[in-house]
């Protein structure tokens, strides 16, 4: 009689990139212990899913490089086995920078403003900075946050990654202003222009006129009598000559 034994293999010990790391490389190389036994791969990429043929080792580890550049800020699931039935599995983070997350979302709800934080780009834990009329409190989670408001106020907000932070937010209402103009200026049409005006002559209290050419401060009687009174003075001198 023969006895066949059935032999499990266990599955192969992930050792890099372990699970939950989060790594600045692009192109990644998968390892895992060499117990003896071919090792499959597989990787469930952003750019799809790629399985190796069987690796050999060489005696301490099984390596084998993933076929695409990875992108960054995603996530990367893989495994290894030498039997199918009996697989280890790990996933990483691709992320060679640190950006900041989104800013949150405020809208406003009766009485109060919902505020619902931003996103972070590499899955890194978020909390919201909320300052309601310059009272800033903070809260830590991706669940809303909901603020009592009266009918006039100032709500600014951010997202913070705990080290990169999100631009502000503000939402603001204020009552509005009424500016007094004065009376409304009414176009009553072109204005007229002034025609020419002659230059006056006014009277003077020695009964002359000024202006229009005329003698000023002088009567026009004494000219008159110019004529007789120059024959009385030739009368004279001829009786006083005889």
């Amino acid at each position: 009689m023969t006895l066949l034994i059935a032999t499990a293999w266990a599955a192969p010990e992930v050792l890099s990139p372990a699970d939950g790391v989060w790594t600045a490389d692009h192109d990644v190389t998968l390892f895992v212990t060499d117990d003896g036994e071919p090792v499959t791969f597989s990787a469930d990429t952003p750019e799809g899913v790629f399985v190796s043929d069987p690796v050999d080792g060489d005696g301490v580890r099984v390596h084998w490089a993933i076929p695409v550049t990875l992108p960054e800020d995603t996530e990367t699931c893989w495994q290894a086995w030498t039997d199918e039935a009996d697989k280890s599995t790990a996933c990483f983070f691709v992320n060679s920078t640190n950006d900041p997350p989104t800013p949150p979302t405020l809208v406003l709800d009766g009485s109060r403003v919902v505020v619902s934080p931003g996103e972070d780009p590499e899955l890194r834990d978020v909390w919201t900075t909320v300052r309601f009329d310059d009272a800033e409190s903070e809260h830590a989670g991706p669940d809303d946050v909901s603020v009592d408001v009266p009918e006039y106020f100032v709500l600014r907000a951010r997202t913070s990654d705990g080290a990169r932070v999100s631009p502000w937010v503000e939402l603001r209402v204020e009552p509005e202003v009424v500016i007094d103009t004065g009376e409304p200026i009414v176009d009553t049409g072109p204005d007229e222009e002034p025609g020419d005006q002659p230059d006056l002559i006014e009277p003077e209290e020695t009964g002359g006129y000024a202006g229009g050419g005329g003698v000023k401060g002088c009567s026009a009687a004494p000219l008159a009598a110019a004529p007789w009174l120059l024959g009385l003075v030739l009368l004279t001198r001829r009786r006083t000559s005889a």
